[in-house]
């Protein structure tokens, strides 16, 4: 008969994986952590290291901040011969406050990349040119005007 034994996989102490965060005010990345401890009963003389892969998949590649103690920003999965033996959300460790002065620039950038900064831009070109073309206009018109008085005269 073949044995078992179990083993610990994945715990909060042996995993974690470091995560970008976008306008974190004391750290660009935050430290994520298995939500729970993965313990597998295997067959013996599996190695642990060389016979399972993890597999983590983010829920972004890069996290804008907050980001809260414990939220969940993915999972980390464990698989035999790519057949799925368990899994567990990963939360972050730790908080990062948000750079409201950063978070301010990247808001107003946005802004003037949007459809509406490009409207209001295009209806205050044509305004411009409006009001230039007007003036040129009435320019044009008392030199002509001013030309015709003097010929009178």
């Amino acid at each position: 008969t073949e044995s078992f034994s179990y083993h610990s996989v994945i715990t909060r102490k042996n995993f974690s994986e470091e995560l970008p965060v976008s306008a974190g005010k004391e750290s660009d990345y935050v430290l994520v952590v298995a939500k729970d401890n993965i313990e597998l009963l295997l067959p013996a003389g599996t190695d642990v290291e060389k016979d399972l892969e993890k597999q983590v998949v983010f829920t972004e590649e890069r996290l804008n901040a907050p980001v809260f103690e414990g939220q969940v920003v993915g999972t980390v999965s464990v698989l035999l011969d790519g057949e799925l033996l368990a899994s567990t959300e990963l939360v972050a460790k730790t908080s990062v406050t948000e750079n409201t002065f950063q978070t301010f620039g990247q808001k107003v950038f946005a802004f003037l990349e949007s459809e509406t900064m490009k409207t209001v831009l295009l209806w205050a070109c044509i305004l411009v040119g409006a009001y230039m073309l007007f003036n040129v206009g009435a320019f044009v018109y008392r030199l002509i005007k001013k030309y015709i008085n003097a010929s009178k005269d």
